[in-house]
C-alpha cells in the first residue's frame, strides 16, 4: 500500500516542479515583452570606442601606455526580467605591459567591451567614473606572488595569488603611482 502511493505521488511531485520552473520563465518572458517597447537599443553593428591611456611610474622607472577598443554591438538579451546590451571587440587582441617592478599588465580590448553594458547603467543611475567600470589585468611578478600567499585555502599550505584585475585607484596598494590614466568611452559616430 506505501508503494502505492509512493508511485501516486510522484508524478504529482514532479509535475509541481515543472509548473513552478515554467511559472518562472514565463513570468520573466512577460516582464522582458513589456518593458521591451521601453528600450531603446542600438542599431547592429553599431561601434563604440573606448580610449585607454596611462601612464604608471615607480620610484624613477616610468611606463606609459595608449590603445583603443573597438567596440561591436552585437545584439540585446533578456535575463531575469531585464535587457542586456551585448557588445564585443576582437579577442585576439591582447596588449602586455611590463610594469618597473616586474608585473605585467593585461589590456585585452575585448574585456572593456563586455563591460559596455554595465557602464551604461552605472551611468544612468548618475554613476560614471570611467576609472572605476573598466578593469585591467595585472599578473604580479615572482616576488610579488611569493610575499601574496593567502593563507587557508589549502589545508596543507597557502596559495600564492598570481593575478589580480585592477581599477585606476588600486595602483597604489601595488606600490605604483598613476600620473596620467584616462578612460574615455566615445560612439564612433561622434
Amino acid at each position: 500500500m506505501r508503494n502505492i502511493l509512493i508511485l501516486l505521488l510522484v508524478p504529482i511531485l514532479v509535475s509541481c516542479q515543472a509548473l513552478n520552473a515554467t511559472t518562472s520563465v514565463i513570468a520573466g518572458s512577460s516582464a522582458c515583452n513589456s518593458s521591451e517597447k521601453e528600450q531603446s537599443f542600438p542599431p547592429e553593428g553599431a561601434i563604440k570606442k573606448i580610449d585607454l591611456s596611462l601612464t604608471i611610474s615607480y620610484e624613477t622607472s616610468e611606463v606609459s601606455f595608449s590603445e583603443t577598443a573597438v567596440c561591436e554591438y552585437q545584439g540585446s538579451m533578456c535575463g531575469g526580467g531585464a535587457w542586456f546590451q551585448v557588445w564585443y571587440g576582437d579577442q585576439s587582441i591582447s596588449h602586455n605591459i611590463t610594469l618597473p617592478q616586474g608585473d605585467e599588465l593585461i589590456f585585452k580590448p575585448h574585456s572593456f567591451c563586455i563591460t559596455i553594458d554595465e557602464y551604461v547603467k552605472q551611468c544612468k543611475s548618475g554613476n560614471c567614473d570611467h576609472a572605476d567600470s573598466f578593469k585591467l589585468l595585472m599578473m604580479f611578478s615572482e616576488a610579488r606572488r611569493s610575499s601574496t600567499v593567502v593563507v587557508g585555502l589549502d589545508w596543507t599550505k597557502g596559495k600564492s595569488q598570481d593575478r589580480a584585475l585592477v581599477k585606476a585607484n588600486d595602483f597604489k596598494n601595488y606600490g605604483y603611482q598613476v600620473k596620467h590614466f584616462s578612460i574615455e568611452v566615445a560612439d564612433e559616430s561622434l
